[in-house]
């Protein structure tokens, strides 16, 4: 979103991202999410960011996106021709903000996931140094296999225990 920032820091100067992060954190569904960006930068695109924006996203229609955006800033309607330059300018600014948002879920998958890694080594350690009261060589190794060996059980077991769970509630449904 940062090639956006001067459309949403009309709407919050301080802090042009605080209705993203806000959102995204508190896990409103990401085409919620990119719809409200897309309108909060519809919202700040005026006559003083409209030249900015355009050369980011349709640089051969800048001075036509700006005299849009002061079109729409004096009450005048738009002709056919610039709603259609318009609705590109649209249709390009939601293809970059699948992207992103895309990109961004996709990031945090991976951050969790080593984050999970780490996670399930530590226990793994500490398991087996509290099973064998050690902390040889030995101990330790094995603790290590059975973290490395619970990174890609863990949702394994997870789509299983899932599995189970819709069987018996069909096994349930069909008994009766």
């Amino acid at each position: 979103m940062k090639p956006f920032e001067p459309a949403l820091s009309v709407i919050d100067h301080d802090d042009p991202y605080a209705v993203a992060k806000a959102n995204w954190l508190n896990g409103l569904p990401p085409g919620d999410q990119k719809s409200i960006v897309r309108n909060l930068i519809r919202l700040g695109f005026n006559s003083q960011t409209a030249p900015g924006l355009a050369e980011l996203v349709l640089p051969e229609n800048r001075d036509l996106l700006t005299d849009i955006a002061r079109k729409v800033e004096q009450g005048d309607t738009p002709s056919e021709a610039e709603l259609a330059v318009l609705a590109r300018f649209d249709a390009i600014i939601d293809a970059r903000l699948d992207a992103a948002f895309e990109r961004a879920d996709q990031k945090f998958r991976n951050t969790a996931r080593v984050a999970a890694a780490g996670v399930a080594i530590v226990l793994g350690e500490a398991g087996a140094m509290f099973v064998y009261q050690s902390a040889g060589a030995e101990v330790l190794l094995l603790g290590l296999l059975v973290g490395v060996i619970a990174v890609p059980v863990a949702p394994i077991a997870k789509d299983l225990a899932s599995a189970v769970s819709t069987a018996v509630m069909t096994f349930k449904t069909i008994r009766r």
